[in-house]
């Protein structure tokens, strides 16, 4: 999606905003809530014209007059592209809620039963958040018919054929293709991840 609205708006009118992390429970919003509220922007520079990237909802809440669009995920999707990337690509240094799941060796259901993965949705990111704000949510499974029907609200063509995401190229690993035909681990997953699928499926209804 960020090189979709790169393309559609120009590289210099996407401004990128990873500086929340939400799943990292050494974020700045959760050791110091009252000054994250303080410290939110209260405008944006005229050039830009999309802001992209992994924050709260909230965070922008005094820019006026803005659309504002989420995707969602399947919570059990989700995690398994988590799991596998975090055992693929090592980052250094390792912090906060990656650096305990390569601490502890955690497997994929003690990584998704996490507070912070398993209520990914429903609390971590969207927690107290009124859904209704958001003048669009789109579907990741559905991704070209939400892109399309995005493409129609702002008035530019989204590219939906663009995928950057290394841990879905076409040769998935032999553990991960195990792991996604394996019902009962699935289903597993279903069960600790119930909450969440719950949130997806009630708000990406098209």
């Amino acid at each position: 999606m960020l090189h979709a609205f790169k393309m559609a708006y120009g590289e210099s009118a996407v401004l990128e905003d990873y500086a929340d992390r939400p799943a990292d429970p050494c974020a700045e919003y959760y050791l110091d809530p009252v000054g994250w509220l303080e410290r939110r922007p209260t405008k944006i520079d005229e050039s830009i014209k999309v802001v992209h990237g992994h924050f709260f909802p909230g965070k922008y809440d005094l820019i006026d007059l803005a659309f504002r669009t989420t995707f969602l995920r399947h919570p059990v999707d989700n995690v398994i592209s988590i799991y596998f990337y975090w055992k693929k690509y090592i980052q250094s240094p390792a912090t906060g809620l990656y650096k305990y799941f390569l601490d502890q060796k955690l497997d994929i259901f003690e990584l998704a039963r996490l507070p912070l993965l398993r209520y990914l949705f429903s609390k971590t990111y969207f927690g107290g958040f009124d859904m209704e704000r958001f003048d669009f949510v789109g579907c990741h499974e559905r991704r070209e018919e939400s892109y399309a029907q995005l493409s129609v609200l702002l008035g530019v063509q989204l590219d939906s054929s663009l995928c950057f995401n290394p841990t879905d190229s076409v040769v998935k690993s032999q553990e991960r293709l195990q792991l996604e035909n394996d019902s009962l681990s699935v289903g597993k997953l279903k069960d600790i991840l119930s909450e969440d699928i719950g949130f997806y499926e009630k708000y990406t209804i098209l």
